[in-house]
C-alpha cells in the first residue's frame, strides 16, 4: 500500500484506503497471469529498449499519461525539449506499434502503467 502511495505522490496529505480509487481493484488482481501478461504487452517492449540503450522512455511514457496524453506538458515536467519529447513519443509508438494519438488505447496504456507501479516495477 505504501509504494502506491508513493507512485502517487501525494506526501501532503493523508490517505486513505477508500481514496485510492482504481488501484484498490488493481490491487486485488495484480498478480494474476492475466493482468502480468496485459501489463507486459505494454511495458515490457519499453522496458528493454530502456535497458539495451540507457534510456527513458517508461518515464516519458508516465509522464505524457500523467499530463493527460498532452506531450508539451510532459516535457516541461521532464525537463527537456518539446523536440525531445516528441521524438520519444514517437519512438514509444514505433516500439509498441501502435498508433498513440488514438484515444481508444490511453486507457488501456494507463492501466498497464498503474498495474506496473503496482508491481513495483516487476513484470
Amino acid at each position: 500500500m505504501i509504494q502506491i502511495v508513493y507512485q502517487l505522490q501525494r506526501f501532503d496529505c493523508i490517505l486513505f484506503y477508500e481514496q485510492l480509487g482504481i488501484f484498490k481493484l488493481l490491487i486485488s488482481v495484480s498478480d494474476q497471469k492475466e493482468t502480468i501478461e496485459f501489463c507486459r504487452k505494454y511495458i515490457a517492449p519499453l522496458k528493454e529498449y530502456d535497458s539495451r540503450h540507457n534510456s527513458t522512455l517508461i518515464e516519458t511514457m508516465q509522464a505524457i499519461v500523467s499530463c493527460g496524453w498532452n506531450v508539451k506538458a510532459a516535457s516541461e515536467q521532464l525537463f527537456v525539449h518539446y523536440n525531445s519529447a516528441k521524438y520519444r513519443f514517437q519512438k514509444i509508438c514505433e516500439i509498441l506499434e501502435m498508433d498513440l494519438h488514438d484515444a481508444t488505447l490511453h486507457t488501456e496504456i494507463e492501466l498497464a502503467l498503474k498495474i506496473y507501479m503496482i508491481r513495483n516495477e516487476n513484470i
